[in-house]
């Protein structure tokens, strides 16, 4: 479970650039409450690892886990296109354990 959690978070680091249409707003995640965007951290990391889990072959293929990734982040209102921004917010959660913890928990309830 942590090393799919690991590839996930280095995943969305490296695969983030370019899921957002030009022009498309963004859902008011970020610059809003920080237990929002703290929650949506959470909620997005669960639903990535879920969806890792429902189909595990698409760690081979690049540019689909690249466009799950984004598509996921992007729906909980996350930058995909501003690559500084997403290592920032990566960066502060990657070594919360509460936010680890969180993560974990939730993502057991996946269906294996």
């Amino acid at each position: 479970m942590k090393k799919l959690l690991l590839f996930c978070l280095i995943s969305s680091i490296v695969l983030l650039p370019g899921c957002r249409k030009k022009g498309e707003e963004l859902s008011p995640t970020l610059g809003t409450d920080p237990a929002i965007e703290t929650d949506n951290f959470i909620k997005a990391n669960v639903e990535i690892i879920c969806a890792v889990k429902e189909n595990p072959e698409i760690k081979t293929n690049q540019e689909e886990l690249k466009d799950l990734v984004n598509s996921i982040y992007l729906k909980y209102g996350f930058p995909v296109t501003e690559d500084a921004e997403m290592i920032k917010i990566i960066d502060k959660y990657k070594g919360t354990p509460d936010i680890k913890t969180q993560i974990e928990k939730n993502s057991k309830d996946c269906s294996s």
